[in-house]
């Protein structure tokens, strides 16, 4: 399943701004030809990691809220490897 919090923490709403998420959810051509691949390769998927070159950091998911995720901790060991 794949899901879209919106601009709840880390994105903007305004179109020029470098951080605009869209739209709508899946809006740009780059999410949601990504969303495409992921759900045709779901049932092989194991791990995407990714790497924003912008500000040189280790993303993990949950993005959209600035509350820590239940295994944060292993998130962050795995961020520095």
């Amino acid at each position: 399943m794949l899901c879209f919090s919106g601009t709840e923490a880390g994105a903007s709403n305004e179109p020029c701004s470098d951080s605009f998420a869209g739209e709508f959810p899946f809006s740009e051509l780059e999410t949601r030809s990504l969303a495409e691949f992921f759900k045709s390769i779901s049932d092989n998927l194991v791990a995407y990691l990714d790497f924003h070159s912008f500000s040189q950091l280790l993303m993990f998911p949950y993005g959209h809220s600035a509350e820590h995720v239940s295994n944060y901790d292993e998130l962050v060991r795995y961020a520095f490897l």
